[in-house]
C-alpha cells in the first residue's frame, strides 16, 4: 500500500493481481468502505477467479483500520453499504448465486452472511436462479437491507432482514 497527499488519494499495490473497485460507501464518521475484486489467478478454463477485499479507510488521512478477504468459490462485489450503526454490508455473487454479508465495523468480522440462488433457495419460489448481477444495495430506516440484481431479462428487488438476512419479500419486474 502506497498513499499520497494530493487528494488524499490512495493507492492499493496489486502486483500481477488484476483489480477492479465496483463499490464504495461512507459510514456516518465519514469514514470510507472500498470493495474491490481481485483476480486470484490467470486460467483459461475458468474466467471467474476472483475473491473480494474489503478495505476501511480512516477518513482524515485515509490510512487503512482493517481489511478483510471474502475467498472460496469466485466471489464478485457488487454493492456497498453502510447500516445505522456503521456495521458493513456487501452484495454481490459467487457462481451461479447472490450473497449478502453484514461485517462488523470495528474490525470487519462477519456478523452473518446469506447465499440465495440456485443452491440456495431461500423463498418459495427460486427468485434468485439465473440472477446475473447485484446492481445496487440500500438500507432503510430500520437497517432491513435493500437489494436489486438483474437477469437477461427481469429485475429483482428484495427487502432482507437486518437481524439475519432472510428475504422479507422479493418482486420481479
Amino acid at each position: 500500500e502506497s498513499g499520497t497527499q494530493a487528494g488524499r488519494a490512495k493507492q492499493f499495490e496489486s502486483g500481477t493481481q488484476a483489480r477492479n473497485t465496483p463499490a464504495i460507501a461512507a459510514d456516518k464518521k465519514n469514514n470510507v468502505l472500498v470493495a474491490t475484486n481481485v483476480k486470484k489467478h490467470e486460467s483459461k478454463a475458468d474466467a471467474k477467479t476472483y475473491d473480494i477485499s474489503i478495505t476501511k479507510l480512516e477518513a482524515a488521512s485515509g490510512r487503512v483500520e482493517w481489511a478483510v478477504e471474502m475467498t472460496g468459490d469466485d466471489y464478485l462485489a457488487g454493492a456497498v453499504a453502510v447500516d445505522t450503526a456503521d456495521d458493513v454490508l456487501i452484495a454481490g455473487e459467487n457462481n451461479t448465486n447472490l450473497f449478502v454479508s453484514k461485517l462488523f465495523s470495528t474490525n470487519g468480522s462477519a456478523v452473518w452472511s446469506r447465499q440465495y440462488g440456485y443452491e440456495y433457495q431461500d423463498h418459495k419460489q427460486n427468485e434468485y436462479q439465473d440472477l446475473h448481477q447485484i446492481a445496487a444495495m440500500a438500507v432503510d430506516s430500520a437497517d432491513n437491507v435493500l437489494i436489486a440484481g438483474r437477469n437477461n431479462s427481469r429485475i429483482l428487488v428484495a427487502k432482507l432482514a437486518k437481524a439475519d438476512g432472510s428475504v422479507m419479500w422479493a418482486k420481479h419486474f
